[in-house]
């Protein structure tokens, strides 16, 4: 208010300084109108006593006839002829100026109204202004209004969320406690099924048909291909026996997921649906289902009895490149891919429960007997041992030099058998967490990123698919090449994939061939 007050006295003071010098120019002007006023009147005088004088010099003329007085008379008219011009002439002068000064009284009448209408304007905007001063003080009166509200609301969510961390927490401890007591449940349900299925086994073991190999030489060093079957157009990407070694499924750049007899060698299934290359599958602990991984960044699980997609699991961000279902589980599975994310999910529901993020590519993944420990091959050489029921890391092992390509439990369940492109093979002891054999075989060298090698049912050998198409049987203990199966009549491409079950071993190549061996 008082800058307001200063402006106004300013812009008064301006006008009135203003004022007076306008007024002071025009007081000299209305001095001189009033001098003009004076020699006009004086002029109009003399032109009376000139008028007077001319009537005289008539009348002189008339009477007299001296040309003394004539002349002198006629000098005088001649005197007063030039006062007379002067006289108008000074007339004329003044008159000119007595024009400039009504036009300068007109322009200072407009300059005064403008001047008037330059005080209404700003009149309305000092009115203006403190009309905006006012409604300013009330925004800002609802501003710290709002911000105090603001204030308390944040403090109240702060307390509500708090609140419902603790909640949380404490619901958290409870599931999972609840997970704890129901995997207890499950494993030893497991345990029982495994006894009463031991009890009854005779019974599910097939009749050999006639030509067939000897079921009880699953762990014997293969000699020869008992069949061979070209399983699809172009390259195969892996191979996978179910859990009684019964059946063998295989996955290539076709786009196709395919059943076989592992007895017969004949096709039992033909699964479709995959968009892209399938590059990983794997039977679910009751052999009922087959889980199938691709490039098109998603899975599918096939119901064997229909054929059909039970479910479409979604959550890669980039190709899958592995995946493994839990042994002792049948709804429980894990996968990994180019988006550095190993997935846990629930194969019932159909859903991702749980996840767990690592900083290099996963390549291969494989879980325990009792599905509570997994193992991952990444790009950088490293083998991770992963707690499932904690979503953790437990720990990691620098084993490789390069991608590590294949990671499997051997049947003890105490070490793990891992490949990598470096074209080494380890044995890692996982109850010291180091590598405790490592194997270097002349000639072998993995054919991709997703090489898988395998072990005999008895632990007893080592077999591994080389980009020259053999396939090299190892003795697990010391590493000894024990047998090269290479030749016209064996794998004429590189070996992408094996697995050696209680029916004996089978092998897939990049010409799409399956082969089972004797």
């Amino acid at each position: 208010r008082e800058r307001e007050m200063e402006a106004e006295t300013i812009v008064l003071e301006s006008l009135l300084e203003r004022n007076r010098r306008e007024k002071e120019v025009f007081e000299d002007v209305f001095v001189e109108y009033q001098k003009l006023l004076v020699e006009w009147r004086r002029g109009k005088q003399r032109e009376k006593e000139l008028e007077d004088t001319k009537a005289k010099l008539v009348e002189a003329r008339e009477r007299e006839t001296n040309n003394a007085f004539l002349k002198q008379l006629q000098m005088e008219v001649s005197e007063l002829k030039e006062q007379k011009y002067e006289a108008y002439k000074k007339l004329y002068d003044q008159e000119k100026r007595l024009e400039e000064l009504r036009e300068a009284a007109r322009t200072l009448q407009e300059v005064q109204e403008k001047v008037q209408e330059l005080e209404k304007q700003l009149e309305r905007e000092i009115q203006a202004r403190e009309a905006a001063c006012s409604e300013l003080d009330e925004r800002q009166a609802e501003k710290r209004q709002a911000q105090e509200e603001r204030n308390t609301l944040r403090s109240e969510n702060q307390q509500l969320v708090q609140r419902l961390v603790e909640t949380s927490q404490r619901a958290a401890e409870k599931f999972n406690e609840a997970i704890r007591i129901h995997e207890d449940a499950v494993n030893m349900k497991n345990h029982y099924e495994m006894l009463l299925k031991a009890s009854i086994d005779i019974q599910n073991i097939k009749i050999k048909p006639e030509g067939a190999f000897d079921a009880e030489i699953g762990g014997n060093i293969p000699a020869k291909v008992r069949l061979r079957q070209n399983a699809h157009e172009g390259e195969a990407s892996a191979v996978k026996l179910d859990r009684s070694g019964n059946m063998v499924a295989t996955c290539g750049l076709d786009k196709q997921v395919r059943i076989w007899d592992a007895y017969s060698g004949k096709s039992m299934h033909t699964l479709k649906g995959m968009l892209e290359t399938v590059t990983d599958i794997d039977f679910t602990a009751d052999s009922r289902h087959i889980l199938a991984a691709g490039h098109e960044r998603c899975m599918r699980l096939y119901d064997l009895s229909s054929e059909r997609v039970k479910h479409t699991l979604n959550g890669h961000t980039d190709k899958v490149h592995a995946c493994c279902c839990s042994p002792a589980d049948s709804r429980r599975c894990v996968s990994s891919g180019a988006d550095r994310m190993i997935r846990v999910w629930d194969l019932q529901r159909g859903i991702n429960s749980s996840n767990m993020i690592c900083m290099s590519t996963c390549f291969s993944l494989c879980l325990s007997v009792e599905g509570g420990t997994m193992c991952s091959g990444h790009f950088n050489g490293t083998v991770r041992i992963w707690d499932i029921s904690k979503h953790s890391q437990a720990t990691e092992i620098k084993a490789h030099s390069q991608k590590v390509t294949s990671v499997t439990f051997m049947p003890t369940g105490n070490e793990l058998l891992t490949c990598a492109r470096d074209s080494t093979i380890h044995l890692i002891d996982l109850r010291m967490n180091e590598v405790r054999k490592s194997f270097k075989v002349p000639g072998f060298r993995p054919a991709n990123d997703r090489c898988r090698i395998c072990c005999s049912p008895d632990g007893q050998h080592i077999a591994c698919g080389s980009v020259d198409g053999g396939l090299y049987v190892l003795d697990a203990s010391t590493g000894e090449e024990k047998a090269v199966l290479q030749g016209k009549n064996y794998h004429q491409n590189a070996v992408v994939s094996c697995e050696w079950g209680p029916m004996g071993l089978v092998s897939v190549d990049k010409d799409g061939d399956l082969l089972f061996w004797q």
